[in-house]
Protein backbone atom coordinates (compact mmCIF):
# COMPACT_ATOMS: atom_id res chain seq x y z
CA UNK A 1 0.00 0.00 0.00
CA UNK A 2 1.61 3.47 -1.17
CA UNK A 3 1.20 4.80 2.59
CA UNK A 4 3.44 1.81 4.21
CA UNK A 5 5.56 3.19 1.40
CA UNK A 6 6.05 6.86 2.37
CA UNK A 7 6.25 5.71 6.28
CA UNK A 8 9.22 6.93 7.84
CA UNK A 9 7.92 7.39 11.16
CA UNK A 10 8.04 3.06 12.38
CA UNK A 11 11.42 2.18 13.46
CA UNK A 12 13.90 0.66 11.56
CA UNK A 13 13.99 -3.72 12.12
CA UNK A 14 17.59 -5.18 11.96
CA UNK A 15 15.18 -8.26 10.10
CA UNK A 16 13.69 -7.39 7.26
CA UNK A 17 9.77 -7.90 7.18
CA UNK A 18 8.20 -8.54 3.98
CA UNK A 19 10.51 -7.13 1.84
CA UNK A 20 10.25 -3.59 4.21
CA UNK A 21 12.55 -2.53 6.00
CA UNK A 22 10.34 -1.29 8.80
CA UNK A 23 6.95 -2.68 10.76
CA UNK A 24 4.93 -0.13 8.60
CA UNK A 25 1.42 0.63 9.10
CA UNK A 26 -1.84 2.62 7.54
CA UNK A 27 -1.43 5.48 10.43
CA UNK A 28 2.03 5.99 10.34
CA UNK A 29 1.67 6.65 6.83
CA UNK A 30 -1.01 9.14 7.25
CA UNK A 31 1.09 10.85 10.11
CA UNK A 32 4.47 10.90 7.89
CA UNK A 33 2.37 12.34 4.65
CA UNK A 34 0.52 15.16 7.08
CA UNK A 35 4.07 15.50 8.22
CA UNK A 36 5.23 16.00 5.02
CA UNK A 37 3.15 18.88 4.16
CA UNK A 38 3.46 20.63 7.26
CA UNK A 39 6.91 20.98 6.48
CA UNK A 40 6.29 21.54 3.01
CA UNK A 41 3.68 24.85 4.18
CA UNK A 42 6.27 25.97 6.53
CA UNK A 43 9.14 25.95 4.04
CA UNK A 44 7.43 27.52 1.28
CA UNK A 45 5.97 30.35 3.75
CA UNK A 46 9.46 31.56 5.71
CA UNK A 47 10.88 31.14 1.42
CA UNK A 48 8.20 33.64 0.61
CA UNK A 49 9.26 36.19 3.55
CA UNK A 50 12.46 36.13 2.38
CA UNK A 51 11.65 36.75 -0.94
CA UNK A 52 8.49 39.25 0.11
CA UNK A 53 10.46 40.81 2.85
CA UNK A 54 7.53 43.45 3.07
CA UNK A 55 6.01 40.26 5.18
CA UNK A 56 8.79 40.02 7.36
CA UNK A 57 8.44 41.78 11.22
CA UNK A 58 10.38 44.69 10.83
CA UNK A 59 13.05 45.52 13.65
CA UNK A 60 13.31 49.34 13.65
CA UNK A 61 15.76 51.88 15.48
CA UNK A 62 15.99 55.72 14.99
CA UNK A 63 18.59 58.53 16.14
CA UNK A 64 17.81 61.86 16.16
CA UNK A 65 21.29 63.57 16.08
CA UNK A 66 23.03 67.12 14.99
CA UNK A 67 24.18 67.36 11.29
CA UNK A 68 26.12 70.49 10.16
CA UNK A 69 25.16 70.31 6.51
CA UNK A 70 21.54 68.85 6.03
CA UNK A 71 22.01 69.03 2.24
CA UNK A 72 20.11 70.58 -0.33
CA UNK A 73 16.40 70.54 -1.02
CA UNK A 74 14.52 71.86 -4.42
CA UNK A 75 11.51 73.27 -4.09
CA UNK A 76 9.64 71.29 -7.23
CA UNK A 77 7.99 67.85 -7.84
CA UNK A 78 11.44 65.78 -6.85
CA UNK A 79 11.89 67.15 -3.42
CA UNK A 80 9.35 69.52 -1.69
CA UNK A 81 6.78 70.51 -4.41
CA UNK A 82 4.17 73.15 -3.08
CA UNK A 83 1.17 75.24 -4.35
CA UNK A 84 -1.25 77.34 -2.79
CA UNK A 85 -5.07 76.89 -3.34
CA UNK A 86 -7.93 79.55 -2.71
CA UNK A 87 -11.40 78.16 -1.01
CA UNK A 88 -14.83 80.39 -0.47
CA UNK A 89 -16.12 80.04 3.29
CA UNK A 90 -18.37 77.11 3.50
CA UNK A 91 -17.19 75.04 0.58
CA UNK A 92 -14.35 72.88 2.11
CA UNK A 93 -14.31 70.34 -0.84
CA UNK A 94 -14.14 72.91 -3.61
CA UNK A 95 -11.12 75.33 -4.98
CA UNK A 96 -12.16 78.20 -6.36
CA UNK A 97 -9.69 79.97 -9.08
CA UNK A 98 -6.99 81.74 -7.98
CA UNK A 99 -7.45 85.45 -8.19
CA UNK A 100 -4.36 86.70 -9.42
CA UNK A 101 -6.25 90.60 -9.90
CA UNK A 102 -6.75 90.76 -6.78
CA UNK A 103 -2.96 89.05 -5.39
CA UNK A 104 -0.11 88.14 -6.35
CA UNK A 105 2.43 85.44 -4.69
CA UNK A 106 5.81 86.26 -4.63
CA UNK A 107 9.02 83.81 -3.50
CA UNK A 108 12.28 85.29 -1.54
CA UNK A 109 15.57 84.22 -0.74
CA UNK A 110 15.79 87.12 1.91
CA UNK A 111 13.67 87.95 5.44
CA UNK A 112 10.58 89.26 4.97
CA UNK A 113 11.78 91.94 7.11
CA UNK A 114 14.26 93.18 4.36
CA UNK A 115 11.48 93.11 1.91
CA UNK A 116 9.16 95.57 3.88
CA UNK A 117 12.07 97.41 4.34
CA UNK A 118 12.78 98.15 0.66
CA UNK A 119 9.54 96.18 -1.62
CA UNK A 120 11.96 97.08 -5.04
CA UNK A 121 11.36 93.73 -6.34
CA UNK A 122 14.15 94.23 -8.75
CA UNK A 123 16.63 94.15 -6.04
CA UNK A 124 16.07 90.44 -5.29
CA UNK A 125 16.08 87.24 -6.81
CA UNK A 126 12.45 86.12 -6.86
CA UNK A 127 9.86 83.67 -7.75
CA UNK A 128 5.84 84.55 -9.47
CA UNK A 129 3.03 81.98 -8.97
CA UNK A 130 1.05 81.68 -11.85
CA UNK A 131 -1.75 79.38 -12.81
CA UNK A 132 -0.40 75.44 -12.30
CA UNK A 133 0.09 73.44 -15.24
CA UNK A 134 -0.42 69.41 -14.48
CA UNK A 135 1.81 68.65 -17.64
CA UNK A 136 4.84 70.36 -16.38
CA UNK A 137 4.66 70.78 -12.05
CA UNK A 138 3.66 67.76 -11.16
CA UNK A 139 5.71 65.09 -12.96
CA UNK A 140 6.21 62.11 -10.63
CA UNK A 141 3.59 62.75 -8.36
CA UNK A 142 0.57 63.19 -10.46
CA UNK A 143 -1.41 60.10 -8.43
CA UNK A 144 -0.82 62.02 -5.61
CA UNK A 145 -3.16 65.60 -6.47
CA UNK A 146 -6.12 66.33 -7.84
CA UNK A 147 -5.72 67.48 -11.42
CA UNK A 148 -9.31 69.69 -11.61
CA UNK A 149 -7.97 71.40 -7.91
CA UNK A 150 -4.73 71.57 -9.36
CA UNK A 151 -5.18 73.89 -12.58
CA UNK A 152 -6.98 76.62 -10.49
CA UNK A 153 -4.23 77.13 -7.83
CA UNK A 154 -1.25 78.79 -7.81
CA UNK A 155 2.89 77.32 -8.44
CA UNK A 156 5.59 78.36 -9.20
CA UNK A 157 5.85 79.66 -12.80
CA UNK A 158 9.02 82.23 -13.30
CA UNK A 159 12.10 83.16 -11.88
CA UNK A 160 13.08 86.45 -11.90
CA UNK A 161 17.21 87.23 -11.76
CA UNK A 162 18.41 90.23 -10.10
CA UNK A 163 21.68 90.35 -11.85
CA UNK A 164 20.64 90.01 -15.60
CA UNK A 165 16.69 92.13 -14.64
CA UNK A 166 15.09 89.59 -16.47
CA UNK A 167 12.15 87.01 -15.83
CA UNK A 168 12.90 83.42 -16.83
CA UNK A 169 10.37 80.81 -17.41
CA UNK A 170 10.07 77.27 -16.67
CA UNK A 171 12.15 75.06 -18.91
CA UNK A 172 14.54 78.01 -19.74
CA UNK A 173 18.28 77.27 -18.90
CA UNK A 174 18.68 80.49 -17.24
CA UNK A 175 15.92 79.21 -14.93
CA UNK A 176 16.40 78.22 -11.69
CA UNK A 177 14.09 76.26 -8.73
CA UNK A 178 14.69 78.05 -5.08
CA UNK A 179 15.94 75.77 -2.57
CA UNK A 180 16.31 75.05 1.11
CA UNK A 181 19.62 73.70 1.78
CA UNK A 182 22.48 73.40 4.68
CA UNK A 183 20.08 73.74 7.42
CA UNK A 184 18.95 76.76 9.88
CA UNK A 185 22.12 76.31 11.75
CA UNK A 186 24.84 76.50 9.04
CA UNK A 187 26.22 79.82 7.95
CA UNK A 188 25.67 78.98 4.54
CA UNK A 189 21.55 78.50 4.99
CA UNK A 190 19.51 78.99 2.52
CA UNK A 191 15.52 79.34 3.08
CA UNK A 192 12.80 80.39 1.53
CA UNK A 193 9.94 83.09 2.17
CA UNK A 194 6.83 83.14 0.28
CA UNK A 195 4.42 86.31 0.47
CA UNK A 196 1.07 87.45 -0.95
CA UNK A 197 0.33 91.25 -1.63
CA UNK A 198 -2.38 93.10 -3.25
CA UNK A 199 -2.01 92.79 -7.36
CA UNK A 200 0.62 94.71 -9.07
CA UNK A 201 0.38 95.67 -12.39
CA UNK A 202 3.68 94.52 -13.28
CA UNK A 203 3.30 91.22 -11.35
CA UNK A 204 0.00 90.47 -13.36
CA UNK A 205 1.30 91.25 -16.80
CA UNK A 206 4.23 88.77 -16.64
CA UNK A 207 1.81 86.32 -15.14
CA UNK A 208 -1.32 86.35 -17.31
CA UNK A 209 -0.11 88.72 -20.11
CA UNK A 210 -1.12 91.97 -21.23
CA UNK A 211 -4.92 92.06 -20.98
CA UNK A 212 -5.84 91.60 -17.67
CA UNK A 213 -6.21 94.22 -14.92
CA UNK A 214 -5.92 94.38 -10.74
CA UNK A 215 -9.05 94.90 -9.16
CA UNK A 216 -9.17 98.01 -7.43
CA UNK A 217 -9.84 98.75 -3.23
CA UNK A 218 -13.44 98.67 -3.25
CA UNK A 219 -13.24 95.50 -5.17
CA UNK A 220 -10.39 93.66 -3.37
CA UNK A 221 -12.70 94.67 -0.29
CA UNK A 222 -15.57 92.74 -1.35
CA UNK A 223 -13.28 89.44 -2.33
CA UNK A 224 -11.41 89.79 1.04
CA UNK A 225 -15.43 90.46 2.45
CA UNK A 226 -16.06 86.68 1.51
CA UNK A 227 -14.18 85.34 4.75
CA UNK A 228 -12.43 82.63 2.25
CA UNK A 229 -9.26 81.16 3.20
CA UNK A 230 -5.95 80.32 1.56
CA UNK A 231 -4.35 76.98 1.45
CA UNK A 232 -0.60 76.26 1.42
CA UNK A 233 -0.72 72.79 -0.06
CA UNK A 234 2.98 70.95 -0.01
CA UNK A 235 4.49 67.54 0.15
CA UNK A 236 5.41 65.81 3.28
CA UNK A 237 6.48 62.31 3.74
CA UNK A 238 6.25 59.45 5.86
CA UNK A 239 7.60 56.27 6.83
CA UNK A 240 6.10 52.97 6.45
CA UNK A 241 8.02 50.65 7.97
CA UNK A 242 6.23 47.75 6.42
CA UNK A 243 7.22 48.54 2.97
CA UNK A 244 10.95 47.28 2.56
CA UNK A 245 12.01 48.39 -0.84
CA UNK A 246 9.76 51.97 -0.97
CA UNK A 247 9.69 52.76 2.65
CA UNK A 248 9.34 56.41 2.29
CA UNK A 249 5.66 57.47 1.05
CA UNK A 250 4.71 61.23 -0.01
CA UNK A 251 1.49 62.87 0.94
CA UNK A 252 -0.23 66.57 1.31
CA UNK A 253 0.00 67.97 3.97
CA UNK A 254 -1.64 71.66 4.56
CA UNK A 255 -1.93 74.65 6.38
CA UNK A 256 -4.32 76.97 6.07
CA UNK A 257 -4.40 81.01 6.58
CA UNK A 258 -8.19 83.15 6.47
CA UNK A 259 -7.98 86.88 4.55
CA UNK A 260 -8.73 89.30 7.03
CA UNK A 261 -8.50 92.81 6.06
CA UNK A 262 -7.14 94.01 9.26
CA UNK A 263 -4.58 91.11 10.45
CA UNK A 264 -1.85 89.15 8.66
CA UNK A 265 -0.76 85.76 9.19
CA UNK A 266 2.68 84.41 9.21
CA UNK A 267 3.47 80.68 8.81
CA UNK A 268 7.06 79.07 9.29
CA UNK A 269 7.46 75.41 8.25
CA UNK A 270 10.49 73.89 9.44
CA UNK A 271 11.71 70.60 7.84
CA UNK A 272 13.62 67.73 9.17
CA UNK A 273 15.17 65.31 6.53
CA UNK A 274 15.68 61.67 7.26
CA UNK A 275 17.88 59.15 5.97
CA UNK A 276 16.58 55.59 5.99
CA UNK A 277 19.35 52.69 6.24
CA UNK A 278 17.67 48.89 5.72
CA UNK A 279 19.71 45.94 6.03
CA UNK A 280 19.11 42.20 4.60
CA UNK A 281 18.91 40.72 7.66
CA UNK A 282 20.47 37.50 6.43
CA UNK A 283 21.48 36.11 9.85
CA UNK A 284 18.02 35.99 11.49
CA UNK A 285 16.77 34.28 8.34
CA UNK A 286 19.26 31.27 8.52
CA UNK A 287 18.44 31.29 11.97
CA UNK A 288 14.57 30.48 11.10
CA UNK A 289 15.76 27.93 8.27
CA UNK A 290 18.21 26.18 10.90
CA UNK A 291 15.57 26.27 13.23
CA UNK A 292 12.97 24.30 10.63
CA UNK A 293 16.28 22.25 10.11
CA UNK A 294 15.67 21.04 13.70
CA UNK A 295 12.17 20.80 13.63
CA UNK A 296 12.57 18.34 10.63
CA UNK A 297 15.18 16.41 12.22
CA UNK A 298 13.12 16.22 15.53
CA UNK A 299 10.03 15.06 13.28
CA UNK A 300 11.66 12.11 11.02
CA UNK A 301 13.59 10.73 14.69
Amino acid sequence: MILKKIDFISPEITLFYKGSLSHSSIISGIISLISCTIIAAISVYYFLMLIYRERDCPKIANNHQYVEDSGIFPLNSSSFFHFISYIENGRQSYYNNFDFTSFNLIGLETYMTSYENNKDLSKYNHWLYGFCNKEIDIKGIENLINHDSLIKSACIKKYYNSSSHKYYEIGDKNFRWPILAHGTTNPNKQFYCLIMIKCEQNILNNILGKGYTCKNNEEIGEFVNKRGGFHFNFIDNYVDILKYKEPIKKYFNRIESTIDKDNYSINNININPILITTQMEFYFHIMRIQILIIMIEMMLL
